[in-house]
């Protein structure tokens, strides 16, 4: 689920994700060496609870000029 907010940035407001929650179902996996041999071990499943929180948002910009009378450069050796 992505939780969704007006955020005000330089003036204006910005529809920006403000909070994310998931949940996912997953078990590990250990291998263990013995005899010379790898085997893989699966432990039991866990429910894994991640709860994000988005803020300190801010505006990255850049701006450009296009000159007049611009040449583009040649090959010429």
């Amino acid at each position: 689920m992505v939780e969704y907010s007006p955020v005000a940035m330089g003036g204006k407001a910005y529809i920006c994700p403000v909070r994310s929650v998931s949940l996912s179902w997953q078990r590990t996996v250990t291998v263990i060496h013995r005899w010379g041999e790898d085997f893989k071990v699966y432990g039991p499943f866990e429910t894994i609870l991640d709860d994000v929180t988005f803020d300190k948002y801010h505006l990255f910009r850049s701006e450009s000029h296009i000159l007049p009378g611009f040449a583009p450069a040649t090959d010429e050796k």
